[in-house]
């Protein structure tokens, strides 16, 4: 049972948590859709009523079955406040608001440990350390987890800030760092038959003497049969990163969905590729998690912990080097970018800004709106359901929430 205060959950390895308590029937099977709404300015906007809102699942616009604003004081020493607003069958919202237990804000500290450099890593660290001492309220609900599992260290400390910030200081990066032109961005060219990027790949593999007794170095070999077969060990590599990501971020969204309170995932990587080990773009990877996100009104936000370091050039003649390092960085961008857009956060790509963005994350989420709705009958399980939130008659307004979600993914989630 969550307890007044900060309750305090400090998971190094990622649990499996379980739907609904035993001997309690299956509740409904709701979308919960939470809404932050600012002005021109920037600025929460306070206020509005069920009414006031245009929600839409593709071009249907469903009933809904609650709605409420949840606020979280400024002032540690209250308690924030959380107003229900009934509604009718017919979604119109009720002209009266009915109190409700205090709702607070819950954050997940999502530490990416393997794929984090240790010079990033020491950036988290200090960030969220000043972040617990500074910049959280005593309202707020904390956990930390990471996305590597550690047999042995599992723990959970409730209570005092102790625990967390033990758990802080005891993060570690999980990277060997080795700085490579070989990437997974250049590798899905090689996978599509990339003339140019084969040619590229093999310079780089000798250059970098990542082939010592292999056919390359021999003489006699095929180089590009030689690219080909490391890329692909390169794009599975990456894509059992990118799926250990993704899972730990749908067990973060289980736990939070407990929390009747504003839910936040603040995830902390150097980025993950998109690339799938055939060349394609490895959307089915990530989609589970973002409708998980979308089902339980989670907001997720990225801050990328890259350290910029110098590394020794190469010489690729006429070869475009730094055109495919470029595409390399965006690549790694796009993974947490895409997390975030798609769930109602902002993905933030300056380590040296860590604290400030973590405040612009709470300042944002100090007001917001909850909706919730059945979705419609699945007539394809598999199609991607799009989630748009809208303020009537303010189109200077804007609003972040949840994208969209896959019918078949909420199934296979239960």
């Amino acid at each position: 049972m969550l307890k007044p205060g900060i309750s305090i959950l400090i998971t190094l390895a990622v649990p499996t948590f379980g739907s609904s308590q035993a001997g309690t029937k299956p509740a409904k099977e709701l979308i919960e859709v939470r809404a932050v709404v600012t002005d021109r300015q920037g600025k929460p906007v306070d206020g509005l009523a069920a009414d006031d809102f245009l929600l839409k699942e593709d071009t249907f616009q469903p009933a809904l079955e609650s709605f409420s604003i949840g606020k979280v004081e400024s002032d540690p020493g209250r308690q924030p406040s959380l107003k229900m607003e009934p509604v009718t069958g017919t979604g119109s919202a009720a002209s009266r608001n009915t109190a409700a237990p205090a709702s607070p804000r819950a954050v997940v500290l999502m530490v990416d440990t393997p794929g984090i450099s240790p010079g990033g890593m020491e950036s988290v660290r200090a960030a969220l350390l000043r972040f617990v001492d500074e910049q959280l309220t005593h309202q707020d609900l904390v956990a930390l987890m990471t996305t590597a599992g550690k047999p042995g260290v599992t723990g959970e400390f409730a209570g005092d800030r102790t625990g967390l910030r033990d758990g802080i200081r005891k993060l570690r990066s999980g990277r060997a760092r080795t700085e490579s032109f070989l990437t997974p961005a250049l590798c899905g060219k090689v996978s599509r038959r990339d003339p140019e990027a084969v040619r590229l790949a093999t310079r780089i593999i000798e250059a970098e003497e990542y082939t010592a007794g292999s056919v390359v170095m021999g003489g006699g070999g095929d180089t590009q049969i030689e690219a080909a077969s490391k890329c692909m060990m390169l794009l599975l590599e990456t894509a059992t990163r990118r799926r250990a990501v993704t899972s730990s971020i749908r067990a973060a969204t289980g736990r939070l969905a407990a929390v009747a309170g504003q839910r936040i995932i603040a995830l902390f990587s150097e980025g993950f590729s998109m690339i799938a080990p055939g060349g394609e773009f490895a959307i089915a990877d990530v989609r589970p998690a973002m409708s998980a996100a979308a089902r339980s009104g989670v907001m997720i936000y990225c801050f990328d912990a890259t350290v910029v370091l110098d590394t020794k050039p190469i010489d690729m003649g006429n070869l475009h080097l730094s055109s495919e390092m470029n595409n390399a960085v965006r690549d790694l961008q796009h993974g947490i970018a895409l997390l975030a857009n798609q769930t109602g956060g902002e993905a933030f790509f300056s380590v040296d800004s860590l604290g400030n963005c973590l405040q612009k994350m709470l300042d944002d989420n100090r007001i917001y709106y909850r909706f919730a709705y059945s979705p419609p009958e699945a007539r394809a399980p598999q199609a991607y359901r799009s989630i748009t939130v809208s303020v009537k008659n303010h189109p200077e307004y804007r609003v972040r929430a949840q994208k969209g979600y896959v019918f078949a993914d909420l199934r296979r989630s239960r």
